[in-house]
């Protein structure tokens, strides 16, 4: 029985070997085979590899080979237009010269010895040779008239080397414009469609700029409507003219003197509603012709018979709670026509615009004459607006107590030189005392360093600066000190702007600038100002 038991348990013991060695041989059999295909993976990207590189190799050699097989063509290329240029010009000298080359091949040229001394031969040499020297012209009409025979090539020789041209000259063909373009810009040149820029000197191509009075979309059914054509808007709007431009709100200029833009205002709201014929659109050319003011008189009393209401703009001065001065505003009226025209023919002030003529040609006649005599000087002169001095990174308390410089700008013309100059001030006031206060420097200066006897003043007719006894007070004390003479022009209302405006906003400009750009640095008044701009501005 205990045999049996050990019998029994060795070969359970064997069989449980059995069973261990075969799940090894399982495990292992994955291993074995993993190994080789990692084995394989390796040898194929090494191949690979191998491959990659010999066809980069081969590929770069491709390449070598081609550039050098294109060079060698370019080479080629240049030596058979250079024989080609040899044969031609070979060609053309026997030609002028009256002998003949046909029947030559290009070896029998080459083998030629005079062929070999014209190898180096240019076309200026070869047109020189042919010539006498009292004969020069003749020789060009010789070589014009035989620009047919030439080779192919010379004429651009000829027209770079000597300036000769031989070629036909090319005809430029001008389309006519159509007749719907030609009904476009009949169109939109109109008074009632567009309007002329107030700047005279704003010009394209010659012609004045005019600025729609509509938007296009609203003049594109005006014009189908009006002349019964179907027009798509792509194709108006092609044949618009350069000159014809939708405005900008300052492309209408500034509103300067109420006197001259409220009858102009009335006049054009009259031409677009179709009450005026045959006038112009300007009011200040109709001034200046009696025939055609007495055409727009006479058209305007008719109209008094009419019984209709219209609705105009017109600029009016009105007081605000809290402004001093009154405002000029832009207001909607409405009237009947007879009222309208009434007050139309009593806002034409034809003295006015005659003055405005009158003073400007006197300014102009100062201005040559400072330029051409020694002893006369023309300054023109004019206050700017206060700067309002604010400090870099100020606190928002610092808004409420601000401090203001004021700013008397001006020009001066003389012969020796002419430049604009400024006064800076802390105080704001604009008086007469002010005025001389800032000024009386530079009329010393220029009395005994330049030695001038006449000093022409060009200023606004402002009251309470420049036209008050004070002024001529202290003028003719001036003038009887220093035995010189005074000619003052006083420009008319509304119409004093000029360069002392633009050279106070250079240096209102250049005081901004030099608070922006140094904002450690602490402006107290005007003369802290006046150091930091000394080297901003080229003004005295």
């Amino acid at each position: 029985y205990r045999l049996n038991i050990r019998e029994r348990d060795r070969n359970r013991k064997r069989k449980a070997r059995q069973r261990l060695n075969l799940i090894s041989s399982k495990e292992q059999a994955p291993e074995s085979s993993g190994a080789r295909r990692k084995e394989g993976l390796r040898r194929r990207r090494v191949y690979l590899a191998r491959l990659r590189h010999r066809i980069k190799y081969l590929t770069k050699i491709s390449h070598v080979q081609k550039a050098k097989i294109k060079r060698l063509q370019q080479k080629l290329l240049k030596e058979k237009q250079n024989n080609q240029r040899l044969t031609n010009l070979i060609k053309s000298n026997n030609k002028i010269s009256g002998y003949s080359v046909t029947g030559m091949d290009n070896n029998e040229i080459r083998s030629n010895d005079d062929d070999n001394r014209m190898e180096n031969i240019t076309v200026k040499d070869l047109f020189f040779n042919n010539l006498s020297p009292n004969a020069k012209q003749r020789a060009k009409a010789r070589i014009a008239e035989q620009k047919d025979q030439l080779p192919r090539g010379l004429n651009r020789s000829l027209r770079t080397e000597l300036g000769l041209n031989v070629s036909n000259p090319a005809h430029v063909t001008q389309d006519e414009p159509s007749n719907l373009k030609n009904l476009v810009i009949n169109f939109m040149i109109r008074d009632d469609i567009s309007k002329i820029s107030p700047d005279v000197k704003k010009m394209i191509n010659g012609t004045s700029i005019r600025y729609w009075l509509h938007n296009l979309n609203i003049l594109h059914e005006q014009f189908e409507a009006e002349t019964g054509t179907s027009i798509a808007y792509s194709t108006l709007s092609s044949y618009v003219p350069v000159y014809v431009k939708k405005p900008n709100l300052s492309d209408w200029g500034t509103c300067l003197c109420a006197f001259c833009l409220n009858p102009q205002i009335k006049l054009e709201k009259l031409i677009r509603a179709g009450k005026l014929l045959d006038i112009d659109a300007d009011l200040c050319y109709i001034i200046n012709d009696i025939t055609k003011i007495n055409n727009l008189t006479t058209q305007l009393n008719k109209l008094k018979s009419q019984s209709e209401n219209i609705t105009y703009i017109e600029w009016q001065k009105e007081r605000l709670p809290n402004h001093k001065a009154p405002l000029s505003k832009k207001n909607y009226c409405s009237s009947t026509l007879k009222d309208f025209v009434s007050k139309f023919l009593t806002e034409i002030d034809v003295q006015h615009v005659q003055r405005i003529k009158s003073q400007f040609s006197a300014f102009k006649q100062a201005r040559l004459d400072a330029l051409n005599l020694p002893e006369i000087a023309a300054i023109q002169i004019d206050w700017s607006e206060s700067f309002i001095l604010k400090q870099a990174r100020e606190e928002r308390s610092a808004y409420y107590n601000t401090q203001n410089v004021s700013t008397n700008s001006g020009y001066i013309w003389t012969k020796s030189y002419s430049y604009g100059f400024g006064a800076l001030s802390d105080n704001t006031c604009h008086s007469a005392e002010a005025t001389w206060a800032s000024i009386q420097n530079l009329l010393i200066k220029l009395v005994k360093e330049k030695n001038v006897k006449n000093f022409i003043l060009i200023t606004d007719s402002t009251v309470a600066q420049y036209c008050n006894k004070t002024i001529f007070y202290l003028i003719a004390l001036f003038a009887k000190t220093f035995e010189i003479e005074f000619k003052w022009i006083y420009l008319e209302s509304g119409h004093g702007k000029g360069t002392p405006d633009a050279i106070g906003a250079v240096i209102k400009k250049a005081m901004a600038d030099a608070i922006a750009y140094n904002p450690d640095e602490t402006f107290k008044d005007a003369k802290d100002l006046l150091k930091g701009i000394e080297n901003r501005v080229n003004f005295k």
